[in-house]
């Protein structure tokens, strides 16, 4: 069980901008990797 409540909209600039893009991008890539555990594919994820 994962708890994305701290997902961020993304604004801001500078460094606060950059982190929340980060954090996005770490959690869809989080959620691939659930997707396709769950579909039991031999599929790999490339980032």
């Amino acid at each position: 069980i994962c708890d994305l409540a701290g997902n961020e909209p993304v604004n801001g600039t500078g460094k606060q901008l950059t982190e929340t893009c980060n954090i996005n991008t770490s959690l869809m890539t989080f959620k691939d990797c659930i997707r396709v555990l769950n579909e039991n594919q031999s599929a790999k994820i490339f980032m």
